[in-house]
Parts: structure tokens; C-alpha cells; sequence
């Protein structure tokens, strides 16, 4: 018998393919995260949303030479000062081969962040996947699935018959029950799709609070008072300020080896959403209210 070709999965590879994980999650949040802020005039041929990737995967982000120029690169820190900041650190690598002297400690500017992004989010990604796969459970339970009785052995015939309507071909079975019974199981599954996506978006709310960014849908729908949005929003707010001025700061102290480097937030990231709002918004707001 011929060994199976290693490109064609099996059932339940392909089944465990279907279902959307934790590490799915954590990848889109990733995009969200990198998108943010842009850094330009970076070495060349690096994506400008390459050194906020390195900061959301490991936390700390410097310089580093490689092939013969000044690289950005991701890394986790060595010795620590008195203020918790990074003496020294290691570079990581993405790609097959390391570069000469990565492997050594490095010095110089950084930024840093103690509670790396990644895994700061990554229990309430699986929390979100565990709800999604509850989810679709739930969906299948409500459905009326087909049990057969009958002693083994016994032979039930199945009829398929189909009929033409204005295109579709629907498939129709039915069932010989001469030799054996045959029923609809009812489960008596409830409904628990509302609170299940109730969840997964305040799951999504926190992480995307985490990241200075304002989910305003779901804001409105926990009926929070006006001053909590208030709060809501200067937390916010601050917290993007205080993540821009970090990056720029680093970029500042790096000009000696990668002039011409900064960073920018995304068109729209930190202006006031009240500030963009017509008079008819507003009025429409108040009247919600």
C-alpha cells in the first residue's frame, strides 16, 4: 500500500484546519497593533509596520548591524538597570540564518515595553476562541439531528429524490423503516449565541483598549454614562501618547546610526471623535441620552 502523499491532510487535519484558534487571533491583533503607527525613513526595504510587529511579538525593538548596515530589530533584554530599562539585550531573528554577532549582547536605545503586547493578550485570545467554538457547537446542537434504532445487523434502505426549482436542486432523503425505527432527536438546546457574541465583543473591546484604541460600538451598547466615556476616552488617549512619545524618543537617540528615522501615528488614530461630529451628530447623541 503507497504511503500517502504528504499534501493531502486527512479528515481531521483538515477539520482542525476549519476551526479559528487562538494563534488566528493573536495574528489579526497583531495587524491591528502594527498598524497604529507608521515608521518611515527606516533602512531599506523594511516594511513600515516591520518595527511595531517586533514590539508586539517580543516587547523591545533596537538597533542592530547586519550584512553591512544598520538594521531595526526585535529582541528581549539582559541586564537591567535600577528603573527597570534594558542595559543590554538580544536581538532575535526571523529569518533562516542569524546574523554575525546577534547572538552576543547588545547596547544602545530601545524601545521597550515590560508587558509584551503578545502575551498580555494571548489568554484573552483563547478565551475568545473557546467562545467561538462554543459557538458553533451551540448552533449545531440546535439543529435535529437523525438517530436509528434497531437491533445490529438490520439493514434500513435511504431514498434520495431531488427536484428542479428554478435552478436549485434541493436533496430530499427519506428513510425505509420496514426493518427498523427510526426518529428525530431533540436535544433541548438553548439559544446561547446572543451572550456568546456578547463575549467574544468585550473581548475584543479589551484588547483593543489595551491598545489605545476606542471601540465605540460596543461602548454604546453597555450604556455607560457620559462621564465614563469621558474617562474611557482620556485613557485612551494618554495611553497613545505615552507609546508615540516613547517610539519617538527612541528614534531621537538613533539618528547617529539610522538618520531620518521616525515615526508617525495612522491617519486618524488620535483625534478627538467628538471633534469630527456635525451639529446633527451631536444633537442625535444628546437625544439618545
Amino acid at each position: 500500500m503507497a504511503d500517502r502523499p504528504l499534501s493531502i491532510n486527512t479528515k481531521g487535519q483538515r477539520r482542525e484546519a476549519e476551526e479559528l484558534g487562538a494563534y488566528d487571533l493573536i495574528r489579526h491583533y497583531e495587524d491591528v497593533f502594527s498598524a497604529r503607527f507608521r515608521w518611515l525613513n527606516g533602512p531599506k526595504g523594511m516594511p513600515i509596520d516591520w518595527p511595531e510587529r517586533m514590539i508586539f511579538r517580543f516587547g523591545l525593538l533596537g538597533t542592530a548591524e547586519a550584512f553591512g548596515s544598520m538594521q531595526l530589530a526585535g529582541g528581549t533584554p539582559g541586564l537591567e538597570g535600577i528603573y527597570g530599562e534594558p542595559l543590554d539585550w538580544f536581538p532575535k531573528c526571523e529569518g533562516a540564518s542569524i546574523p554575525d554577532g546577534w547572538l552576543q549582547a547588545h547596547e544602545g536605545p530601545t524601545v521597550h515595553i515590560p508587558n509584551v503586547p503578545q502575551d498580555e493578550i494571548e489568554p484573552l485570545c483563547e478565551l475568545m476562541a473557546d467562545a467561538w467554538r462554543c459557538m458553533k457547537t451551540n448552533i449545531m446542537g440546535m439543529s435535529q439531528p437523525v438517530i436509528i434504532q434497531g437491533t445490529v445487523g438490520a439493514e434500513l434502505n435511504v431514498k434520495e429524490c431531488g427536484q428542479a426549482v428554478d435552478g436549485y436542486k434541493p436533496r430530499i432523503f427519506t428513510l425505509d423503516r420496514a426493518s427498523m425505527d427510526a426518529k428525530a432527536l431533540d436535544l433541548g438546546a438553548k439559544d446561547h449565541t446572543e451572550s456568546l457574541i456578547k463575549t467574544i465583543n468585550d473581548i475584543d473591546c479589551e484588547i483593543l483598549a489595551r491598545f489605545g484604541i476606542k471601540s465605540a460600538g460596543t461602548e454604546k451598547a453597555s450604556g455607560v454614562s457620559p462621564e465614563e466615556t469621558l474617562s474611557i476616552a482620556q485613557e485612551l488617549r494618554l495611553r497613545l501618547e505615552r507609546d508615540l512619545e516613547i517610539r519617538r524618543r527612541f528614534c531621537a537617540e538613533v539618528q547617529d546610526v539610522l538618520p531620518g528615522l521616525r515615526v508617525e501615528p495612522a491617519p486618524g488614530l488620535m483625534d478627538d471623535p467628538d471633534a469630527a461630529k456635525t451639529e446633527s451628530d451631536k444633537e442625535a447623541d444628546d437625544n439618545e441620552e
